[in-house]
């Protein structure tokens, strides 16, 4: 077992609990502290990296030597989860110590707030939190994303920020803008169409698909601002590792896709299921590069809210 120190049953549910988290922390404030990753620590998957590409289990080495030559590394998570945000940690800092510098974008922090990334290693890793105003940025709580702060400080790595204000997100819910200005490849109507499967599916049939495709295009708008950034980042001569949702990492409608040409790696972090052990049952063939499973957060229903 490998250690280092979901989406799931075809339903994919990769975009559960990101998209939640992420809608919610636009609107709303106060970061929580994630519960420690302490359930089904003795699931047969917990610690396992699986190659979706040569469908066998692969050592953390073998991740590592296939980013060496991506273009740009993509990390998905599960936003509560702060095992995911440690695992990222330590993976940087193996990608650190090779020659072509990496630098780290982060779903979370606007481009706005780049002049504070910039003055990382003066602010340091814990008052970094504070100057970013991260508690009322309504994320979990920055003592769980903190070890990606410091190690890129110890590496001396640039930040950079890729969140949408929360101004463009309530346009594009309200559709006070056009999703053009915002995305210039847009999803294929398969694409679309599966990722609006995906949002209902992630609202358990609560919200009216009508509804959603103010939350498409929002999520299709994130996806673009990260690849802007993320271009910007190749261009400036370093390996971007964006850290992101893992709806948003997903090579088949997330960032990925508004990155034609460009050579990514995806790396998600996903927690093992219950009666859930075929590694091959967690997501769609060729949404993720690699799978690294870990212990859950919680087992709570979902969709117990929807229903009350």
């Amino acid at each position: 077992m490998i250690r280092f120190s979901r989406p799931a049953r075809r339903l994919d549910r990769t975009l559960r609990i990101p998209a939640g988290i992420a809608f919610a922390a636009c609107l709303i404030s106060a970061s929580t502290h994630a519960d420690p990753a302490a359930i089904l620590n003795d699931h047969v998957l917990n610690g396992r990296i699986w190659s979706s590409g040569t469908n066998q289990f692969v050592t953390v080495d073998t991740v590592v030597a296939a980013a060496k030559t991506a273009d740009a590394v993509f990390l998905g998570e599960k936003h509560d989860n702060a095992e995911h945000h440690r695992l990222q940690a330590a993976l940087l800092d193996r990608l650190a110590a090779h020659a072509r510098r990496p630098a780290l974008v982060w779903e979370m922090i606007k481009p706005s707030d780049d002049t504070l990334l910039a003055r990382a290693s003066v602010i340091g890793a814990a008052g970094l939190g504070a100057a970013l105003r991260w508690a009322d940025s309504g994320w979990p709580a920055w003592s769980d994303y903190q070890p990606l702060a410091t190690t890129a400080i110890n590496h001396d790595l640039p930040m950079r920020g890729a969140a949408l204000t929360r101004d463009q997100v309530r346009a594009l819910l309200g559709g006070d803008v056009d999703l053009p200005d915002f995305v210039t490849l847009p999803l294929d109507s398969m694409r679309r169409d599966a990722l609006l499967d995906q949002l209902e599916a992630s609202h358990c049939g609560a919200v009216p698909r009508t509804a959603l495709s103010g939350m498409a295009n929002v999520q299709m708008a994130r996806d673009a601002a990260l690849a802007r950034v993320t271009t910007e980042t190749i261009g400036a001569g370093h390996v971007p590792v964006v850290i992101a949702g893992g709806g948003h990492a997903r090579r088949d409608w997330g960032v990925p896709w508004h990155l034609p040409g460009r050579n990514v790696l995806v790396v998600t972090f996903m927690e093992v299921e219950r009666g859930l052990d075929d590694p091959a049952d967690y997501a769609a063939p060729g949404a993720f590069d690699f799978i690294w499973f870990t212990p859950r957060v919680d087992e709570k229903d979902p969709c117990a809210r929807f229903r009350r």
